[in-house]
């Protein structure tokens, strides 16, 4: 109803004004592409299991009915509503964090600080976050330069990890000898790289992606895990509930038999074997195919079929009502939450 309500006020503005000398073509261009933005963001973070389709639709909702005149304060040319996803997830974001400090042991805490500094060194991680930061957000950079966005470093930034972290979804670890490619194509093409400036920043970057992927499924991911799960017994599972743990199907018999070493239980199942792992947001083969709505009655089902007695789940929040707090922020502050709090020191 919220949809179809803009629509139709948005359509009677447009009738009005043309009726009196007509309208930017400028601004219905912007009304276009923000509720293509929209949509990409609504629908994106569905696919990534970040909020359900509904929040999705909600952000689609409130996209179209705030005016661009309320995106003013760090506006962005073509897809304004991305103010509107930062005034979301930063008030989320630093809940979440505040709830982690209240709830964690100071143990856990310290190891945790420990085992991050420990993975964000770790070669292969790092060589392939390098690699794939170098090449996409280069193409990112190319893309958005081509409608006028390639100053936005934030608007940057984000649509290089959402690529990453789709590609790696639907590639896996086919993915990196793509990025390697194109890598190498920048290194001869791009001369910008070749300063310090493009170093420093480059090091930022790295820094920002090691630490989302440690929320994703590094250490910090397991801090969430210490958290905001509990395990339970099969027979209690409801539909709607979000797993913690990722059923994962293992075909390799000398991968199967090192997880036999390691005392870690195989399930067998209709001839196939699998085995409980933490769920990663970026994990591709997992064999309970979960969305963010939750569990099925027939997911519940074939678990019970699996033998598994005990499972993770997650205790999750409503991502609504940050949703509308971020309306009310984007509303309040005219735009840019962030940008009115640095002003203020």
């Amino acid at each position: 109803m919220a949809i179809i309500y803009a629509f139709a006020i948005y359509s009677a503005l447009i009738l009005l004004f043309l009726s009196k000398g007509g309208v930017k073509s400028g601004y219905l261009i912007e009304l276009g592409t923000n509720l293509l933005f929209s949509i990409f963001v609504g629908f994106g973070l569905w696919y990534l299991n970040v909020w359900t389709a509904g929040d999705g639709k909600l952000f689609i909702a409130y996209s179209m009915l705030i005016p661009l005149s309320s995106y003013s304060m760090g506006y962005q040319k073509w897809i304004p509503s991305f103010v509107l996803m930062m005034n979301i997830f930063f008030p989320s974001l630093l809940f979440v964090i505040i709830l982690v400090l209240v709830r964690a042991r100071w143990s856990v805490l310290k190891k945790v600080s420990t085992t991050f500094f420990l993975d964000f060194f770790r070669f292969k991680r790092l060589w392939n976050s390098i690699v794939s930061l170098f090449s996409i957000y280069w193409i990112t950079q190319i893309l958005l330069s081509l409608i006028g966005l390639r100053e936005s470093y934030i608007i940057n930034i984000t649509i290089t990890f959402a690529i990453i972290m789709s590609v790696e979804k639907r590639f896996k670890d086919k993915s990196i000898y793509f990025m390697l490619a194109i890598s190498v194509i920048r290194a001869v093409f791009d001369k910008s790289i070749y300063s310090l400036s493009f170093l420093f920043d480059f090091l930022i970057l790295v820094f920002l992606w090691r630490l989302i992927r440690s929320f994703l499924q590094g250490s910090l991911s397991k801090l969430g895990r210490e958290v905001f799960t509990r395990k339970v017994r099969v027979n209690q599972l409801k539909t709607g509930m979000v797993l913690s743990d990722a059923i994962v199907k293992k075909e390799d018999p000398v991968e199967i038999e090192n997880l036999r070493k390691q005392n870690i239980k195989i399930i067998k199942h209709k001839g196939d074997f699998y085995v409980k792992l933490p769920k990663s947001h970026i994990s591709t083969n997992n064999f309970i195919e979960e969305e963010a709505e939750g569990l099925t009655r027939q997911q519940i089902t074939l678990i019970k079929e699996m033998g598994i007695k005990r499972i993770r789940i997650s205790q999750t929040m409503p991502f609504a009502p940050f949703i509308f707090l971020g309306v009310i922020l984007t509303i309040m502050a005219k735009g840019n939450i962030l940008i009115v709090i640095r002003t203020l020191f």
